[in-house]
């Protein structure tokens, strides 16, 4: 993949040798909450649920964005939500995001060789859990990787306008994305699909 711009032509692989995401396990952990709080996806997976709460795993996560450049480096982050600045590789994990009163993106400073830090707790989706009826789930991706999403020139400090951080990033042509090494968080067991078939007598 390659980055055009009217400013800067940069390759995938110019980032890759520049940035590296790493990701950790902190701790795991079940929480019961009021199914309230989940009433989105309850009511997009019609989970079947036959009480006023669930229980939901959670993954306390800790991410190190890397500078292995010899040159500072330039990053992009929502000064508040900066897990927006991330993606996740499959559909079954969630951020535990936080509402934010004063949110607005601003560009981080990386040094050569030094990293910065950060911790979030990702949820996995209940529908393993509590399937709406008749719903049999199969194999799933069995990783979960975190996803550096790059903007703009990583080598210039005001290489894209602020008030561009939007359209850049809602249009995904113009990201590029760093994936994190693997964590095998996935807490579900596919059941292998038994199809009977008659016989003839």
């Amino acid at each position: 993949m390659i980055l055009f711009s009217s400013q800067f032509l940069i390759a995938q692989s110019d980032f890759n040798k520049a940035i590296k995401v790493e990701i950790n396990l902190v701790r795991k952990y079940d929480s019961v909450i009021h199914k309230d709080f989940l009433r989105y996806e309850i009511e997009k997976e019609q989970n079947v649920i036959n009480s006023d709460s669930v229980k939901v795993k959670y993954f306390d996560i800790s991410i190190d964005v890397i500078n292995t450049s010899s040159k500072p480096i330039y990053l992009w982050f929502m000064h508040c939500s900066w897990f927006d600045n991330f993606e996740i590789n499959n559909d079954y994990m969630n951020f535990d995001g936080w509402g934010c009163d004063k949110n607005n993106p601003h560009v981080k400073e990386i040094k050569a060789g030094d990293k910065l830090n950060f911790k979030i707790a990702l949820n996995q989706c209940i529908k393993f859990d509590y399937p709406s009826n008749g719903t049999i789930y199969g194999p799933q991706v069995e990783y979960t990787k975190l996803g550096l999403i790059v903007i703009g020139d990583i080598y210039q400090k005001e290489s894209i306008n602020v008030f561009d951080y939007d359209l850049y990033m809602n249009d995904k042509s113009k990201r590029i994305i760093i994936w994190s090494n693997p964590l095998k968080l996935l807490e579900y067991q596919s059941k292998p699909l038994e199809i009977r078939i008659p016989r003839n007598k």
